[in-house]
């Protein structure tokens, strides 16, 4: 499956799981108190803008049924949207970047349903909605979408990779056949996880072979802006003071004379001058 075709798909999942969770837990997912569980599905627009779409088609459908009318099937759907956008913006810093689209949401939801469609206060809406918000975005940026087992990543890096890890913990006694194995974990199809394990054996046992993969590696998670590898921890990690036995070793280089010999003429001239000069 093409990558294309793919981020269609992951991006109809989110939609539908979107609504989904929305509509089955309404009681809770609309007016000026809300928790709307679905909220936790957002930050994996820290991974592709594409997503962006994703929510916002959802926020569409999920509010068809709203009591507050377009401005919270239209409204919200696009304030869902340039949210998501701005937070795949700030990518960099995921945390600041899931915060402040928290902050956004709740803005919208205070102004736009909230208060024109519902006649509430601004600012008290705005208080409520927010701190579900960050409950929500926050908690799920840890739990579901960047914790270290989690079945979601798992799942959208085409399996589940704790066989790798767990062989690569399993030969700890026998140093060279561990590092051996780790060479073999330089590949971005192993995951995030296994390739971070791989890094942290070859930091003890560092091997040369594994300096074109590392390049190789640092490409592969700084393509596509880096939407591959969020807050750059991996690539910092392929190149940080853990890994220094993994680059080139500086080595004493002897003294190598210059190709050409140096030429005296100058110095001759000057003597010659000097000469001349004292009438000799």
């Amino acid at each position: 499956m093409s990558n294309h075709t793919r981020t269609i798909v992951y991006s109809g999942v989110l939609a539908a799981a979107y609504v989904v969770l929305t509509l089955a837990l309404a009681p809770i997912s609309f007016l000026q108190i809300q928790f709307r569980v679905s909220e936790i599905l957002k930050p994996a627009v820290l991974w592709n803008p594409v997503f962006a779409v994703a929510f916002g088609i959802g926020t569409f459908l999920a509010n068809l049924t709203s009591p507050f009318g377009a401005w919270d099937f239209v409204a919200m759907a696009l304030v869902d949207a340039v949210a998501a956008l701005v937070c795949w913006w700030m990518r960099r810093w995921p945390i600041v970047a899931v915060a402040v689209q928290a902050v956004l949401i709740s803005a919208g939801v205070a102004i736009f349903p909230l208060h024109f469609g519902g006649g509430l206060p601004i600012v008290l809406s705005f208080v409520s909605v927010l701190a579900s918000q960050l409950i929500l975005l926050v908690g799920g940026y840890y739990l579901v979408w960047r914790a270290p087992t989690n079945l979601v990543q798992e799942a959208m890096r085409g399996g589940n990779k704790k066989e790798l890890v767990s062989k690569l913990a399993a030969l700890r006694d026998d140093p060279p056949a561990q590092a051996a194995y780790a060479l073999t974990l330089l590949d971005a199809k192993n995951g995030l996880e296994a390739v971070r394990a791989a890094l942290e054996v070859l930091a003890k046992y560092p091997q040369d072979e594994a300096r074109p993969k590392l390049r190789a590696l640092y490409e592969h998670y700084a393509a596509h802006n880096g939407t591959r590898d969020v807050g750059a921890h991996t690539r910092a990690a392929l190149f940080s003071r853990r890994c220094v036995g993994l680059r080139a070793r500086r080595t004493r280089t002897s003294y190598s004379p210059p190709s050409r010999p140096m030429s005296f003429r100058p110095r001759l001239l000057r003597r010659r001058r000097v000469c001349c000069a004292a009438g000799r």
